[in-house]
């Protein structure tokens, strides 16, 4: 359990640097096709739950990640850009610890500093663990509070039901989804607000969604993950409406987000279902509908490139190839080092 955990921190360290880069490209893509901010987070998803990663002379992911192992002899490394150094093994000399009866030195198998090392990472591994099982009950318990509500729907037709106990539009369900609608909405609401979950549906969203919050469930504890999971969330709306209103004219936008604001709920907490019709940001999103305009061919271009570099650069490793080689011999050095040094058994009693 420790290697996983440690392998998470590895993978959560290097897709901060990726989120880090949408959160920029996020404020330069204003005029572009809102799906392209979700293709980027993608990325930033394939990056937190893929441990395996190409190496590439255009990574941008700065080469100073430090990765510490212990090796079965209880020797520390701690791998660096220049070369791996012995961190903890005590001096030549003082490594022998004892010598037993018959004159054989005696040396300690594990230092007490990698002992202290070791403990922290099982308590850090078990936080952990505590973590990702809290937010997973999280996750199940607000799930669970919902079905109560909507158990008592009625259908209406298709995949659409009509609930007295909710407040405003959703999607609720993985393999089965339905659109649930509070028994309330009618007319120009309805047609509006079906559209736009039908939208969700054909996006996938109601997949997508929680799959993302799964993810930040692994990595809790980056706060980097927690931000790009609430920027998904409003980028997935923003998506959807712009699919929506695409073909839309000026009075049809207005009647839109009219809808969207008298649906509009206030949630203070993170949820990884349902897929709401009014839970996200709903003042931008509705800025968003009003001055919409039909992104320019070039800007798409140019956007599409930029997601291009942007996952060359940081879903690829720094190359590390020569460095290793040279690393290798360093150790063997040391270790031809130490062995020169330090005196053989027979020696030991021969001298007493």
């Amino acid at each position: 359990m420790v290697n996983i955990f440690l392998q998470i921190l590895k993978m959560s360290y290097a897709a901060g640097w990726l989120i880090l880069a949408v959160m920029v490209l996020r404020l330069l893509f204003r005029r572009a096709p809102k799906n392209i901010r979700c293709i980027l987070w993608a990325l930033v998803g394939i990056r937190l739950i893929c441990p395996l990663s190409f190496e590439s002379a255009f990574s941008l992911v700065p080469k100073s990640e430090t990765v510490e192992t212990v090796t079965d002899w209880g020797i520390q490394y701690e791998e660096s850009d220049t070369a791996f150094k012995t961190i903890s093994q005590p001096p030549v000399n003082t490594r022998i610890a004892a010598v037993n009866e018959r004159g054989e030195a005696v040396v300690p198998h594990q230092t007490d500093s990698i002992s202290g090392q070791q403990a922290r990472r099982r308590i850090a591994s078990a936080v952990w663990i505590l973590g990702v099982l809290g937010l997973g009950s999280y996750a199940l318990l607000s799930y669970l509070r919902l079905y109560h509500k909507i158990r008592e729907g009625v259908r209406l037709r298709g995949n659409i039901w009509l609930c007295d106990r909710i407040d405003s539009p959703f999607i609720l369900g993985v393999f089965t989804p339905r659109i649930f609608l509070p028994s309330t909405i009618e007319g120009q609401q309805m047609y509006y607000v079906l559209a736009h979950e039908r939208a969700h549906l054909k996006r996938h969203d109601h997949l997508w969604k929680p799959l993302g919050f799964l993810v930040l469930c692994v990595h809790w504890f980056n706060p980097l993950v927690w931000a790009a999971y609430y920027l998904l969330c409003k980028d997935i709306e923003l998506a959807c409406d712009e699919c929506v209103i695409r073909d839309y004219d000026a009075q049809e936008r207005k009647a839109y987000s009219t809808t969207l604001l008298e649906c509009s709920i206030s949630r203070r907490y993170i949820g990884a279902c349902p897929v709401a019709f009014g839970e996200v940001s709903v003042k931008e999103r509705i800025k968003s509908v009003l001055d919409y305009k039909k992104p320019r061919f070039w800007v798409t271009v140019v956007a599409l490139v930029l997601c291009i570099v942007v996952a060359l650069g940081f879903m690829t490793n720094p190359q590390t190839k020569d460095r290793t080689d040279g690393q290798k011999a360093n150790v063997d050095q040391e270790e031809g080092n130490e062995k020169s040094v330090m005196p053989p058994a027979d020696d030991v009693y021969d001298e007493e």
